[in-house]
């Protein structure tokens, strides 16, 4: 990248304000200098913006395939086309090129011999790394003996150990002598006060056990921790050697990795979960953009986010406009982030078929063993893999849309130094298509596709701003026609009667000893504050109780946690509701305006906006 360029993207990094007006054009011009990459890419430009000119490009392009050696890359060159072709609706128009009627490319699906052709034609593009294998595996038993030692070799350890069982041993043998003079004693007083010296006795056993075991359990961590630590060093010169050489050979340079990584959206309670995990935003940045610089550039835009479950996971790899995801789960570190990024590499349609081509000529056999079978580990019963001598049985997984562990495996394992080495010395077919596509420039139309992906996720995130806005000022509009009285409707009519209603929202709608404050009330409406259940995320969290008296002895009730405003419009909303006839309960109107579950916030987000901005409609017309 040139100085002027380096400057520029410098000077836009610098500025980013997703407050901003200009953020998305900022956000937008800097896509352009991360993509500006030396190679031919530059010749296919390709934009939603102008269909018929884009269109017509692609077909030139086609046009330049056909008189082009007829290699595995142009069979997945013209596939990329399609792909791009996709969103505009024509991907039959292109399909009549004669660049798709020449023999081997009449189907849109690779074929097995056409999938391991782009495996080989990749892996003969792998980096010849002068490193001593068995040198490596040597230190590899080191290692593993070194990690399996016994941890009373440790002499603070042994000594804590040794401790912990004299404890043991005098708590027994004073416990036998009081239990003995227990029995014997036959005066009951006596009796009683020896009873109670060995409660005593216990109680302190207890206590100084519980010390000696949490000095036994941090000494335990301190050890693996160094031991882990000794065995990073003893990779150390080998796994850098290799790392640097993917690094050397990628097009990428260190400034438009950085760039590219500050362009990746990363949800704030993310970070927060992250930074619990001991995972905090300047390593997570700076991880991402070596990430990027490794892989040659071949990724596009991301989000990391959280879908509440244990284990992290990509989605949206193969779409081609929607949005593209990591999602954290309750272990994340730098191996865990390049694995899941290295996911969405199998977006390009080389890397997939490569990555299928590697198994078929990997596998033992056709069969699908489960991973359970293979790892003795607890993964799911419906998780299928195939046989081989791979570096970890999770590689050989398969999934039914043909995305695979593959690359996901093999950028992990460049994440450290010792990782990079074993897989290299363990492995140098795997490592060759790696290493062979990595490092390889990016496809016309694969820098053409990835920009599309920009561009798309640009224009929506545009539109989410935009509806963000539009909802906030719905929520205000409905809300403005809210006055929440203060009474004391719940200590004299609820607690000092002792009213069955109160007893209801005690054990079922209040959070278990987190007693909530009493606001006030909206017409027949009462609103507490405090911790409540979120039925969107299904955890406990501070928010806003309405409650609606049904009956004597019936009560309807709902949470909603976001802040007064969103109270308010629910009040609002279910007022206007009632006085046009439709009986609905607290519950149905928060599912159906402000549930974030299953991906609806943006269609309940659009249906307060609308009816907020109906004249007709709207809730400042209520009766009186």
């Amino acid at each position: 990248m040139s100085e002027p360029v380096q400057a520029a993207a410098r000077e836009l990094i610098a500025r980013l304000d997703p407050d901003a007006p200009g953020f998305f054009d900022d956000l937008r011009q800097l896509r352009e200098l991360v993509q500006a990459l030396s190679s031919p890419a530059k010749a296919l430009v390709f934009s939603l913006a102008d269909p018929g000119e884009s269109l017509a490009r692609l077909n030139a392009y086609l046009d330049t395939l056909q008189q082009a050696p007829d290699t595995a890359e142009r069979y997945y060159e013209a596939m990329t086309v399609l792909e791009l072709a996709a969103p505009l609706g024509e991907i039959g128009y292109l399909r009549q090129h004669a660049v798709f009627q020449q023999e081997g490319m009449a189907n849109r699906q690779p074929s097995a011999i056409q999938q391991q052709a782009a495996y080989q034609a990749l892996a003969a593009q792998g980096l010849d790394i002068a490193l001593d294998r068995e040198a490596v595996k040597a230190k590899q038993a080191e290692a593993r003996a070194l990690m399996q030692a016994p941890m009373e070799n440790d002499p603070d350890y042994l000594a804590a150990s040794q401790a912990l069982a004299a404890t043991r041993e005098d708590y027994k043998a004073d416990a036998e002598r009081l239990q003995a003079l227990i029995r014997a004693e036959q005066d009951r007083a006596h009796r009683i006060e020896l009873q109670e010296q060995l409660t005593q006795s216990y109680r302190q056993y207890q206590q100084l056990v519980e010390q000696q075991r949490d000095t036994l359990h941090h000494l335990h961590r301190a050890i693996l921790q160094t031991r882990a630590a000794q065995t990073q060093a003893l990779f150390q010169a080998e796994g850098e050697a290799v790392i640097n050489a993917i690094r050397a050979a990628s097009p990428i340079s260190a400034e438009q990795a950085h760039a590219w990584a500050e362009q990746q959206q990363v949800d704030s309670s993310t970070l927060k979960k992250l930074h619990k995990l001991g995972y905090v935003r300047e390593a997570l940045y700076r991880d991402m953009a070596e990430f990027y610089q490794l892989t040659g550039g071949k990724c596009s835009q991301i989000r990391l986010s959280s879908d509440g479950g244990r284990r992290a996971n990509a989605s949206g790899v193969l779409t081609h406009t929607g949005e593209k995801i990591i999602n954290v789960g309750t272990r994340f570190d730098k191996s865990v982030l390049f694995h899941e990024l290295a996911h969405h590499l199998e977006n390009d349609p080389l890397a997939k078929a490569a990555a299928n081509g590697f198994l078929l000529a990997r596998r033992e056999s056709e069969r699908l063993y489960s991973l359970r079978e293979l790892t003795g580990q607890q993964y799911d019963a419906r998780e299928r893999a195939y046989k081989d001598e791979f570096i970890h049985p999770y590689i050989g997984k398969v999934y039914r849309d043909q995305v695979t562990e593959v690359f996901s495996m093999g950028v992990e394992y460049l994440a450290t130094p010792k990782d990079a080495a074993l897989f290299a010395a363990n492995d140098p077919t795997m490592f060759a298509l790696v290493s062979g596509y990595l490092t390889r420039p990016l496809s016309p139309a694969m820098v053409a596709k990835l920009a599309l992906h920009g561009e798309a996720r640009d224009g929506e995130a545009a539109q989410q701003a935009a509806l963000q806005t539009q909802y906030q000022e719905a929520l205000a509009s409905l809300g403005a026609s809210v006055t929440i009285q203060a009474d004391h409707w719940w200590q004299t009519e609820m607690l000092a009667t002792r009213s069955v209603i109160a007893d209801t929202l005690r054990y079922q709608a209040f959070t278990k000893n987190k007693a909530p404050t009493y606001v006030g009330s909206y017409r027949h409406f009462r609103v507490f504050e405090g911790t409540f259940l979120n039925q969107n995320t299904r955890r406990h969290s501070r928010g806003h109780l309405v409650v609606e008296i049904r009956g004597p002895h019936q009560v309807d009730y709902d949470a909603i946690h976001g802040g007064m405003a969103y109270t308010k419009a629910l009040l609002a909303l279910t007022q206007h509701l009632r006085e046009e006839g439709i009986r609905t309960h607290l519950a149905s109107m928060a599912y159906h305006y402000f549930s974030t579950r299953y991906g609806q916030e943006q269609k309940n987000q659009r249906r307060v906006i609308q009816l907020a901005n109906q004249p007709t409609h709207s809730p400042h017309e209520a009766k009186p």
